[in-house]
């Protein structure tokens, strides 16, 4: 009797402490296939979930383990005081501007700061937005990471709110939660959400599972690990003859999954995988990988395949680590790029070159770094300028024949052929710069590590059209993406340029003069 009683007794108390309502659901592995329309689509709430607890969050912000589906269910439910007392989660949000910190009054280098403070804070960002728009400053470094931290601090509110999470109600309109939830009992709010997937007309349950698996699959992260192997083993192949099928096995087995994933990326999206920044560095990654082993055989050295799996791994690190720059989400598309032929022409053109002076930018550097050590072998240098001018040749014709294309569907689309834009400028800017270094090798201008040296410098005008029109200058009409956090990427690459070319100076002003 005594043991009935404590047992009621503990089911009352953790009723109490944690009610029935929304626990059933959100605790469901059922959830996760559902449906969410966010953003104008209609993707898995397993990714969405994750997307927003990663946008908002710190990694470590539960003290127990739960996952992000079920975090962003209690939260749109009202649950937070039961995600802080059962799962010791301790909700801030992510703080990654300078200029943010300074309005919210936080220490400089604070990571993070709390709800409280993030919403007693909000007023200042605004005026302090609305006096950047004033003055034009809007689209800068600064404006950008303003907007971006207030919008997850308005993103927070709505998820609390339950006006973020749409379903999918049976008369087939996508209401938020807050309107549904009130007039239903747990057991027909659980059958409602639980059962949503299966309201879906057929193609969108067709994308939801490709979602739900290229998510699973993660081709890119097993890409890294792949590629970074490949390199190893073409390193390896230089001296070890019979580590080259280690390459040639990595090599095909690093194509293989990433077809798998620009597939799934089209299957999901209906549309060429090349309309946002992490889809240009993962088609250019590809391209380049590609014509280093075309290279590689034509000139019959492995090194350069080596040079290729260096230069890909270094895109595919982009990808999974600069989240800040690179956004893997599948948005749907502004209605001007709502074309398949020309996205798949012109932008695949472009990015394709980009991808080949990225290759040449990497050979270069390798060969300077190599030069300035003392390993100044004519025939070396030679052989491998042999190899820069080929994809920088390559890569002109790409990129001159993307700017006629994206010329022509310009005037198709805007009514003009060429408007002076950022974006376009900036192209034939730097093919003009491209053009100049091929011409100053076959005229004699640019001779041995000169040519070496300067081609190494023409890709920071590819790294200007390619990332700078969108993160420096944020303007024009090719810039649908404005973000922030590639200022200090670009200066970055500027200085370890800048560095090399003096260090390579300074070795070839003090080089002996052969008598």
């Amino acid at each position: 009797m005594k043991n009935w009683q404590g047992n009621i007794f503990l089911v009352f108390f953790l009723f109490s402490i944690f009610p029935l309502e929304g626990r059933s659901v959100c605790f469901s592995p059922e959830l996760k296939k559902q449906p969410i329309q966010v953003d104008g689509r209609i993707k898995p709430i397993s990714v969405y979930a994750q997307h927003v607890t990663t946008l908002l969050f710190p990694k470590k912000m539960c003290a127990k383990k739960i996952n992000p589906t079920t975090v962003y269910c209690l939260l749109s439910l009202g649950k937070l005081k039961v995600l802080e007392a059962d799962y010791g989660c301790a909700f801030s949000l992510k703080l990654d501007h300078t200029h943010a910190r300074g309005l919210l009054g936080l220490p400089v280098g604070a990571r993070t700061v709390s709800l409280e403070q993030a919403f007693k804070g909000v007023p200042n960002l605004f005026r302090a937005y609305e006096e950047m728009k004033r003055v034009g400053d809007e689209n800068s470094d600064a404006g950008i990471g303003l907007v971006r931290h207030i919008g997850r601090i308005q993103k927070f509110q709505r998820i609390a709110s339950g006006y973020d999470w749409h379903i999918l109600s049976k008369d087939q309109t996508w209401l938020p939660v807050q309107h549904i939830k009130k007039d239903l009992s747990e057991t027909d709010f659980s059958q409602l959400v639980l059962g949503s997937a299966q309201r879906l007309n057929p193609e969108d349950q067709k994308r939801l599972s490709y979602e739900q698996f290229y998510e699973r699959l993660m081709p890119f992260t097993h890409a890294m690990w792949i590629c970074l192997l490949g390199f190893l083993m073409a390193l390896l192949s230089l001296w070890v003859p019979r580590f080259r099928w280690g390459m040639w096995g990595c090599l095909g087995s690093l194509l293989c999954v990433e077809i798998a994933g620009i597939t799934l990326r089209m299957f999901i999206s209906g549309r060429a995988p090349v309309t946002n920044m992490y889809e240009t560095v993962m088609w250019s990654g590809m391209g380049l990988l590609l014509l280093s082993v075309i290279l590689g055989v034509a000139f019959n050295n492995r090194m350069i395949i080596a040079v290729g799996f260096f230069t890909k791994l270094l895109f595919l690190f982009m990808m999974k680590f600069a989240t800040t720059m690179l956004d893997a989400s599948i948005q749907p598309l502004v209605p001007v790029l709502r074309d398949n032929f020309w996205l798949s022409t012109h932008v695949t053109t472009i990015t394709l070159s980009y991808g080949c002076f990225a290759l040449s930018w990497v050979a270069a550097n390798f060969v300077l770094i190599r030069w300035a050590c003392g390993y100044s072998n004519p025939a070396f240098v030679q052989m491998w300028n042999g190899v820069i001018r080929a994809a920088i040749q390559i890569g002109a014709v790409l990129l001159v024949a993307g700017i006629i294309l994206g010329g022509v569907w310009a005037d198709y689309s805007w009514g003009r052929f060429w408007g002076w834009d950022p974006k376009e400028t900036w192209s034939l800017i730097a093919f003009v710069v491209y053009i100049a270094i091929l011409h100053g090798r076959y005229v004699g201008w640019f001779r041995d590590i000169v040519f070496t040296l300067m081609s190494a410098f023409g890709f920071m005008f590819i790294l200007m059209t390619w990332f700078g029109v969108n993160y420096v200058l944020a303007s024009g009409l090719h810039s649908y993406g404005f973000s922030s956090g590639g200022t200090l990427f670009l200066a970055t690459l500027l200085l370890f340029q800048l560095l090399i070319g003096v260090w390579v100076m300074w070795v070839r002003i003090n080089e002996p003069v052969n008598p």
